[in-house]
């Protein structure tokens, strides 16, 4: 695995600099709620070099496009985030598998939140597309509003719904609670139970950021089949 320290860097909103281009494309006949972000490095010198010697500049600039894509068509404000580290190791090769982490603030007031990231990197065409974004528990689980509780439950049914069509699915959460945030934005996450009826039940992990003042979900993700964790520690969202 190479680990690649960087400095922070910070990407305002849609600036992605010069270095980086993002689009969003969602497919016309998917039908679940997901966002699809491919985002390119435009530097063109990186693209076959060996992993010891590839242009990391390359990587960093479409990996920071990629998030903050992502992260502008599903959360509402002025997205901000810093890029700190990436750890990058070989799966094909064409692919690189990458694992990073960075800062990220919804409001330019408000306070700098922890996640990591996920994604796969072509080193031939320069792309990362629709990384796998964690917010990052900061303290011990706080007591969420029972309402809003319920209003996540709703949210997770919808998306299994969506997502499993041809079959029933049902959530049951069973612990939920406030991880990070601050006074507007609340990081949650939460565990449960999907139903499948016949087919058996999988454990299932979530997490959302609830909008105090808007009183509304701007995004819920959830994974199937994860371990059950402490609410504190990173959940690896998709």
């Amino acid at each position: 695995m190479q680990h690649a320290a960087l400095a922070l860097a910070v990407l305002l909103g849609s600036t992605l600099g010069a270095n980086a281009l993002a689009t969003q494309d969602k497919p016309a006949d998917k039908t679940v709620d997901k966002t699809y972000v491919t985002a390119k490095s435009l530097d063109k010198s990186a693209s076959k070099q060996g992993v010891d010697t590839i242009a990391l500049q390359a990587i960093n600039d479409a990996a920071a496009a990629a998030v903050i894509g992502a992260l502008a068509t599903q959360l509402d404000g002025d997205v901000q985030f810093k890029l700190g580290t990436i750890d990058s190791s070989r799966v094909s090769l064409r692919d690189m598998a990458l694992d990073g982490r960075g800062l990220v603030r919804l409001d330019g007031d408000s306070p700098w939140m922890p996640i990591r990231f996920q994604a796969l990197y072509d080193t031939d065409t320069q792309t990362v597309e629709s990384p796998a974004i964690t917010f990052v528990g900061e303290h011990a689980p706080a007591p969420l509003d029972k309402a809003v509780a319920k209003q996540l439950d709703a949210q997770v049914d919808r998306k299994l719904a969506a997502e499993f069509a041809q079959q029933p699915a049902a959530f049951d959460m069973d612990s939920v609670g406030v991880v990070g945030g601050d006074a507007r934005y609340a990081v949650v996450k939460g565990d449960g139970v999907a139903d499948f009826a016949a087919e058996g039940k999988s454990d299932i992990t979530v997490q959302g950021i609830y909008d105090r003042v808007a009183n509304t979900w701007l995004e819920v993700d959830y994974e199937l089949g994860a371990e059950r964790t402490d609410l504190h520690r990173v959940l690896v969202s998709r």
